[in-house]
């Protein structure tokens, strides 16, 4: 009798005729069964979390025991540890080119530094997270070493053809991934006379899921990651995995079909390990990565789309958007978004255009105006951004930059403008309230909770100057650190307004990272009013997303059976009963708890 008949049937709507794969894998799963848990960690965790380099932040592992007090003063617990795996020497894509997943680069310390760093943390109840890359490893991984000195088995890892015919029929259906570097998505390597699959870069091969050993070998290096004791696995590039003739080779079932296996492994081995998607992709594929209650897939998943529709508000001050896609997608019991205003990539400007073509907007000439905005050349803009990967013949162009240097903070001191500096300290508080508040768990990158601005200094280093996403890969500036602690910088606000929203984010049950949501539309464009609910419990949330005065008609409290309104978490400002309309300031907030009948 089969004791796993989920991961058999799974197993073999992908590899049908791998019997003898699929013995082994069954037989791993029943020596190394867990306990089931119940009610993993980040089900009953008031997630904080916070993305960093190590090198950037604390120069390595052993040094990151010394910023202990940092995260408990600010209320971090969970921190997403960037790429520390052994990568190659050579360029590496940020770490995200693997040489061995079971060594940390020499350059953070050693694997027993992770181990015990793992183990300090947790004994101070802040977990750990890092990078897991699924699609593709360096070619001087053990595994592509071995299939360029001609073994067949670990050929067989690799999607590797003899000549260029099925190559160039890939090329016909699948987009370029980076196309300003690559014109193939195929690598010819003359050492072994074959056309690689490299989705990526030359020097990151993809896997070749069709085998069922690739597969196998990566989930057993999940239960590997477990055993070191890390709480989170950020699982890079999921879209890019499984590969047909034919199609785009993103987002294919088959895909869907691992990452339940992924899910199920998880359950049964390690089921305290979370697993956190990230699928840069269209909003309504990203939400697949879910799955559904039936068939859960990912914990978490990047939303990638808050970060684009917070940035547009910013620079339209028009709340509609955000308020339409906060109510676009229904999520499954099990699942979340971990959101982020800012993280260690770019600004890509896909927004929801059926919406944005409902509200007026052009959605090509409205990205023309995003991109301006952010690099600063748009007329009377305050944010100080950085193209990135233009194309001058499509106009299109992505966008760096810090948080505060995008939300105004480096205009202001720019022009010695302290008028200016508040409203960007303010417009910040206004961002980061949307974060803690919006569905999911808020992360916080590195830097961005003392305002730290951009960083040019990359234009002077030859092995980074041609990419300007190092403008948003600063080193953390210790230094204004210590200032905004001692409040000797105006920058200390944004730390200040940050903790507040950390302690209440803990605090307050329905600010839960699985408390469903829904946007109230309250026809006025200056606002945004967000509303979290259980039984008769509910808090809502109510943001000016605009640079002036506008009011409130508070009817809609009375619409939607509020009985009771209690004062704001936030200020204490109180709403009276009787009150039909309320003023809010220039990129106020309010956290208002209520009751219903």
């Amino acid at each position: 009798m089969n004791t796993y008949p989920l991961i058999d049937a799974l197993f073999n709507t992908l590899y049908p005729q791998s019997l003898e794969a699929k013995r082994d894998l069954l037989q791993f799963i029943k020596e190394h069964e867990a306990t089931k848990v119940e009610s993993p960690w980040y089900t009953n965790t008031p997630i904080v979390a916070m993305t960093l380099y190590v090198d950037l932040f604390s120069k390595d592992l052993l040094s990151l025991r010394e910023k202990l007090s940092y995260f408990k003063d600010l209320g971090i617990n969970l921190i997403h540890l960037m790429p520390l795996l052994k990568t190659r020497k050579d360029e590496n894509d940020g770490g995200y080119a693997v040489v061995d997943f079971n060594d940390v680069d020499e350059k953070f310390g050693t694997k027993d530094d992770l181990l015990d760093i793992i183990n300090y943390f947790h004994q101070h109840n802040i977990k750990l997270m890092i990078d897991f890359v699924l699609n593709h490893v360096a070619k001087e991984h053990q595994w592509s070493m071995n299939a360029m000195k001609g073994d067949v088995f670990y050929q067989n890892y690799f999607m590797m053809f003899d000549d260029a015919f099925i190559p160039s029929q890939f090329d016909l259906t699948v987009p370029l991934v980076i196309p300003e570097r690559k014109k193939t998505n195929f690598t010819y390597v003359d050492s072994i006379s074959k056309y690689v699959y490299t989705s990526f870069s030359d020097y990151q091969w993809d896997l070749n899921y069709k085998n069922p050993y690739v597969l196998i070998d990566m989930l057993k290096q999940l239960h590997t990651f477990s055993k070191w004791g890390i709480d989170m696995v950020r699982l890079d590039a999921i879209p890019f995995m499984w590969k047909t003739i034919g199609t785009t080779c993103r987002n294919l079932p088959e895909v869907h079909v691992l990452m339940r296996l992924f899910r199920a492994f998880r359950d049964l081995t390690c089921p305290n390990v979370a697993l956190l998607g990230e699928a840069i992709v269209e909003p309504h594929e990203i939400v697949k990565y879910f799955g559904t209650d039936e068939a859960p897939e990912c914990d978490f998943m990047y939303g990638a789309n808050l970060m684009v529709d917070l940035w547009h508000t910013v620079a339209t001050q028009d709340g509609r958007l955000l308020t339409v896609d906060a109510n676009r997608f229904q999520l499954p019991k099990h699942a979340t978004w971990l959101n982020y205003i800012r993280c260690h990539d770019d600004i890509g400007w896909g927004l929801n255009e059926d919406a944005l073509r409902s509200q007026g907007f052009d959605p090509f000439m409205h990205k023309q105006f995003l991109i301006s905005f952010f690099n600063g050349s748009f007329e009377g803009s305050f944010s100080k951004g950085i193209d990135y990967q233009k194309n001058d013949q499509t106009h299109d162009a992505r966008t760096n930059g810090m948080f505060a240097s995008l939300a105004g903070i480096e205009d202001a001191k720019n022009q010695h403008a302290s008028m200016l500096l508040d409203l960007s300290i303010k417009r910040i508080k206004m961002l980061n309230g949307l974060l803690f508040f919006y569905q999911g768990a808020p992360m916080i990158y590195a830097g961005d909770d003392i305002g730290m601005l951009n960083d040019l200094s990359y234009l002077e280093d030859d092995t980074k100057k041609e990419d300007s996403r190092w403008v948003h890969r600063p080193y953390y500036d210790w230094q204004l650190y210590d200032d905004v602690i001692h409040q000797k910088d105006q920058r200390f606000e944004i730390y200040r307004d940050l903790k507040q929203l950390i302690a209440l984010r803990k605090k307050e049950p329905l600010l839960s990272p699985f408390t469903n949501q829904r946007a109230i539309n309250i026809h006025n464009s200056d606002l945004v009013v967000l509303e979290k609910r259980h039984q008769k419990d509910g808090l809502v949330g109510i943001f000016n997303v605009s640079n002036k005065t506008t009011s409130l008609n508070l009817s809609f409290m009375k619409d939607h059976g509020y009985t009771h309104i209690q004062k704001d978490l936030i200020q204490g400002r109180s709403i009276l009963k009787n009150q039909s309309y309320i003023t809010l300031a220039p990129y106020e907030i309010l956290f208002v708890p209520v009751k219903t009948a």
